[in-house]
């Protein structure tokens, strides 16, 4: 293994470890789950019920949202109307349709993929989708796995028509007999910021797996 990609490793696994992990307690169908986020996130959906039904609206029917976070600054920015929407945040979902037993083969399946799976959730409506580039599998556990995506937006409404990169990840993973789809959103300038939303995802199924 090179130094570098050695550096790199201990880099990331300090970017995890630095994370400290927050509270947020949901029903999941019979089930109470601790969400987990990380430190200094804002839950959204409790704060704005009509800014969360914009965000989640393009979602499938075959997910239920359990918590969308945002940082606090811009969850203060979004509210005081000075700014549209996230730069950085995190969703957890119920994904309705997946039992555990139906996991490994989701697996197989996005290993199949190289990690490049359609993505059939709409943007929320002030944003419209330009193209989007795979990053592939960066992180596996029995119960979990986790991929990656560059995506370019830009937003319909205001003055400004500057196109947003995005990195996201999802991961799925088992939590109390259910399945559950974690998303992280971060804004994308370069590879530094691929990485740390792979820590971020990494830390937040850290603190998810040490509350359940």
């Amino acid at each position: 293994m090179s130094r570098c990609l050695v550096l790199s490793l201990l880099i990331l696994a300090g970017r995890v470890s630095a994370q400290s992990c927050d509270t947020w307690r949901t029903q999941a169908g019979d089930s109470t789950i601790d969400l987990a986020p990380l430190s200094g996130f804002v839950e959204v959906c409790s704060q704005d019920a009509q800014l969360c039904s914009v965000l989640t609206a393009g979602y499938p029917p075959s997910v239920k949202t359990l918590g969308y976070f945002a940082p606090a600054a811009e969850w203060n920015a979004v509210r005081q109307r000075a700014s549209l929407g996230f730069k950085h945040y995190l969703i957890a979902q119920l994904a309705t349709s997946m039992t555990p037993e139906r996991l490994p083969g989701f697996k197989n399946f996005l290993r199949s993929q190289q990690g490049n799976i359609p993505d059939h959730s709409d943007l929320p409506r002030f944003l419209a989708a330009e193209g989007r580039a795979p990053m592939g599998i960066f992180d596996e556990t029995p119960n979990s796995i986790s991929f990656g995506q560059i995506m370019a937006v830009r937003p319909t409404t205001g003055a400004s028509a500057e196109r947003i990169t995005l990195v996201s990840t999802n991961s799925a993973v088992v939590v109390k007999n259910r399945v559950l789809s974690l998303y992280v959103f971060q804004d994308y300038r370069g590879d530094a910021d691929a990485d740390s939303a792979k820590a971020v995802t990494l830390s937040w199924l850290r603190c998810l797996g040490a509350a359940n």
